[in-house]
């Protein structure tokens, strides 16, 4: 009769336990697919871009080497035009094989098409340097046909790069939390199948008790004694749980590593986020400073640079220095080294350095803080660059005449903090970015690369505050910091610390 309980009790179990493995296989291999069709995706993009950025660097060196050919007889500068000829061809292959769209398709065919006779031009002015035709219809076909196609083709597809790595993250999201519920079905199953195998298990040996006692009772008139054999129903609840343990780990390591999956594709979606943004900042910088090294070099070994182009060179160095800065800063952020301080008196400093500017864009520059302001425990050089980034964002958005208005506000209570508002009347804060404003990478600007507000988050909060963005009712953005005052406590002792030792 055991057999019979435990046979009936087992197949509804392993048949749950068959049901959560299958449904976890499944999900395991839509994860995998799911990986594998956005890497490519992500892949073909990232390409397209970068093939685009080839075709451009390639067509202005064209472009370069045969002005030295024209006014400087330089014969050594047309060596180098085939091999430029092949990149160029070689990355608008790229291009054509990447392109995903009838659009693109098409915009690749007419950059084909004034390639070819750009190049043609190109022959006709190697040959025929005193013709000055050819360059009019070069500087035609680069400069208002081909050049704006690729940017075209460059920027639907940086455009198109970020959709897939936006819909990756939201399809990772969703996944996670489907793998989440999963989990806590599963486990929610367990526990009611373990309540009906408890609740049926009980009840079968309270009518096998009962018939056992009432047998027990008839044979007691005709025996001594009556001793009931139990079998062997210890083992066969243990084999029972065998069967479900296996199935149960099994499932669980299956979700562990989908769950693992899901945030390697998170992780290769920011990696190619970040490579695309260094690779598109970097890029333009070193070109610059190559073509000036390079013109320099075709000079020969007297040949000086000139004043403007010392310039450009200091600039684009300088632009590199800010660049390699900002990734450091976000990627290997400095531990802040924080002591008591004065949030009017940054202000002041900030200010100061700021007013110029403001007096260039034609903005009206003001600030209030009221007096006096409790001390906050912080690192006076990082609370500078939050509100130098703010202030700055603000300068840049606010209308010619208008206000940018910056308020310090103490505020006691069981949490003393000082709170910090920059306030602009430009043109806002998109809905569509809300809180993602301070994610890395997002950007309301043409240019930059959107890591100013995100390296503000984590310094506010390193100092234990918060950070967030509104729109205001009559127009504008306003940025508010909140910060933690220092406690009475810590204020006393660094002022005792201050003072000096009775001689």
């Amino acid at each position: 009769m055991l057999s019979q309980i435990v046979t009936r009790l087992t197949a509804p179990v392993i048949a749950v336990s068959l049901l959560l493995l299958a449904v976890g296989t499944g999900a395991a291999w839509y994860v995998h697919q799911l990986q594998a069709a956005n890497d490519r995706i992500l892949e073909q993009h990232l390409a397209s871009v970068w093939a685009t950025q080839e075709l451009e660097v390639g067509l202005r060196e064209v472009r370069s080497r045969l002005n030295r050919f024209v006014y400087h007889r330089n014969e050594e500068a047309l060596k180098g035009i085939p091999e430029l000829r092949a990149n160029t061809e070689a990355a608008l292959a790229t291009m054509e094989r990447t392109a995903l769209t009838e659009r693109e398709l098409d915009w690749v065919r007419r950059i084909r098409s004034g390639l070819d006779e750009f190049y043609r031009e190109v022959e006709h002015l190697s040959t025929s340097p005193a013709d000055m035709r050819p360059h009019g219809q070069i500087d035609h076909l680069l400069y208002d046909v081909i050049l704006p196609l690729a940017s075209d083709y460059r920027e639907v597809n940086e455009h198109l790069f970020e959709q897939a790595t936006r819909s990756n993250q939201q399809s990772s999201r969703r996944l996670i939390r489907g793998l989440l519920l999963l989990g806590i079905g599963g486990a929610a199953g367990g526990i009611l199948v373990g309540w009906f195998l408890a609740r049926t298990i009980q009840r079968s040996i309270v009518r096998v008790h009962v018939r056992l006692r009432d047998a027990a009772g008839k044979l007691r008139e005709a025996v001594d004694s009556v001793r009931v054999d139990r079998g062997k129903e210890p083992e066969d609840l243990g084999v029972l749980a065998e069967r479900l343990i296996g199935p149960i780990n099994e499932l669980l390591e299956r979700l562990q590593r989908s769950r693992q999956e899901v945030l390697h594709a998170e992780q290769l979606a920011n990696a190619g986020q970040m490579a695309a943004g260094v690779a598109h900042e970097v890029r333009n910088p070193l070109t610059a400073i190559k073509l000036l090294v390079q013109s320099a070099l075709d000079r020969g070994p007297d040949a000086a640079l000139s004043g403007r182009d010392l310039q450009v060179l200091d600039e684009e160095v300088a632009r590199l220095e800010r660049l390699t800065s900002t990734f450091l800063d976000f990627a290997r952020p400095p531990r802040p080294e924080k002591r008591l301080i004065d949030v009017a008196e940054v202000l002041q400093r900030v200010l100061e350095l700021v007013g110029p500017r403001a007096d260039l864009h034609g903005v009206n520059l003001r600030w209030q803080a009221q007096s006096p302001l409790p001390p906050i425990e912080g690192d006076p050089g990082q609370l500078h660059q939050v509100l130098y980034n703010l202030i700055i964002n603000a300068l840049e958005v606010a209308p010619v005449g208008s206000d940018v208005w910056v308020r310090i506000v103490g505020r006691s209570g069981d949490h003393p903090s000082v709170t910090i508002q920059v306030e602009d009347s430009g043109s806002g804060i998109p809905k569509e970015l809300g809180d993602r404003i301070f994610e890395p990478f997002v950007s309301t600007k043409e240019t930059g690369m959107g890591l100013g507000l995100s390296i503000c988050r984590r310094v506010v909060e390193s100092h234990g505050g918060t950070i967030h963005a509104e729109n205001r009712p009559q127009g504008g953005a306003r940025f508010v910091v909140t910060l933690p005052s220092a406690s009475p406590a810590r204020v006393a002792a660094v002022r005792n610390e201050a003072q000096p030792c009775p001689g």
